[in-house]
């Protein structure tokens, strides 16, 4: 095994530079900045050739506070109803699908609606029910419209193209990813033995493990193929009209780059894996992190909204104190840039914190962001923008765009 050892304990300005050079996001908008602080690493590369970088404690103030810098679906233009994706277009407009309107919207990054891009329909260019868009390298718009059970791909030029649903079964978010290469790749999930045959375990406390992939399509040919992510623990409750997740149990996060390498983890550990886009270990990057607790207020909230399920779905008896773990996952959401980083994000206050990875584990920064985020659709980064939904107290969603500095 091979050994490097790097103590970087420098603060200053030179190191500053170095990191943003490293992670080349583009910006404009200033931003509160702290000298850049890097946690202790070390860095081992197996005789297989994964790199495995070991980190000290992250630092307790991110380098960035970050502002909001536009603000959608809170004014008189629109109001969102369930948003289930965002995404940057290649000329920084902002695209927001509301799920429960079935349309999908256009803003500037002032926060102005420029048009409604598509509205309920059956036609081309129209949706029927969709839950996740994504935006390609050649700046065409993808919709998972499960009501037609396709995959619909919008042109620049007002072209439409119809490709068939992949993948079995409904989930509440679409994450699909089209990598640079032109296949589409998507989340999914398959039960091991120990949940039984469908329906065959009474309602209460189910756990069990699935194993995570991504399944991939060439749009050319329709060939499909599978890459296995890992295992990953569920608990979850069984009612006799649906399940619900345990609130606060740990789940695999993972996520696709613009090249198909995939970043992925287990949100009760801050260990990342990067993997090839056939599925081998490349980087192994593990922080010093500890469980954050889970607040009163918290615990009330998460038994509240599974309560409230209940009303629907069958109410059962719960142990609550028996349920619940003791503390939060340590991660909530990955995401990366178009240069391949990965963005962390980690429950912080008023807002999330994010740190940022490069391809080959070395730590790039961190920031907060101001934004109450809403934890049902994770963020995108892209061309110096930073995206995401949050959500008020009273559940009432907006989307926030947050300029990332150079």
């Amino acid at each position: 095994m091979a050994r490097r050892t790097f103590r970087m304990r420098d603060s200053g300005i030179a190191v500053l530079a170095g990191v943003f050079a490293a992670l080349g996001v583009m910006g404009c908008e200033p931003a509160t900045e702290r000298p850049a602080a890097v946690p202790e690493v070390t860095f081992d590369t197996t005789e297989s050739g994964v790199v495995h970088a070991r980190y000290g404690a992250i630092p307790t103030e991110p380098t960035h506070e970050l502002d909001v810098a536009f603000e959608v679906g809170t004014g008189s233009d629109v109001v969102f109803g369930d948003v289930r994706g965002i995404a940057l277009e290649p000329d920084e407009t902002v695209l927001v699908l509301d799920h429960q309107a079935s349309e999908l919207y256009r803003f500037d990054t002032t926060g102005a609606l420029i048009e409604v891009v598509g509205t309920s329909g059956e036609g081309p260019r129209e949706i029927a029910s969709a839950n996740g868009v994504h935006v390609d390298a050649e700046g065409a718009i993808w919709l998972n419209d499960h009501g037609r059970n396709a995959l619909t791909r919008w042109l620049p030029d007002g072209g439409f193209e119809t490709h068939p649903s992949f993948v079995n079964g409904y989930s509440y978010l679409w994450d699909g990813r089209v990598t640079d290469d032109g296949r589409i790749w998507v989340q999914w999930r398959h039960a091991d033995d120990s949940f039984g045959p469908a329906g065959a375990q009474e309602p209460g406390l189910v756990t069990g493990t699935l194993r995570s992939y991504y399944k991939r399509m060439e749009p050319s040919t329709g060939t499909v193929d599978s890459v296995l992510v890992g295992p990953e623990p569920v608990r979850g409750l069984r009612f006799e009209r649906g399940t619900a997740n345990v609130p606060f149990s740990p789940e695999r996060l993972q996520t696709v780059d613009p090249r198909g390498s995939i970043w992925t983890a287990v949100s009760d550990a801050y260990r990342l894996v990067r993997l090839t886009p056939d599925g081998d270990t490349t980087v192994v990057v593990d922080i010093a992190a500890e469980p954050p607790p889970i607040g009163e207020d918290e615990r009330r909230e998460a038994i509240g909204r599974v309560e409230e399920f209940m009303e629907r779905a069958g109410r059962i008896s719960v142990d609550w104190d028996e349920v619940l773990p003791d503390r939060a996952p340590v991660l909530e959401h990955l995401t990366v840039d178009e240069q391949g980083n990965v963005w962390v994000q980690r429950k912080g206050e008023p807002g999330p914190v994010f740190e940022v990875f490069a391809p080959d584990g070395r730590f790039l920064g961190q920031y907060r962001a101001g934004y109450a985020a809403f934890e049902g659709v994770p963020p995108v980064v892209r061309d110096g923008w930073l995206l995401a939904v949050q959500a008020d107290s009273l559940d009432v969603q907006s989307v926030v765009g947050v300029r990332l500095p150079r």
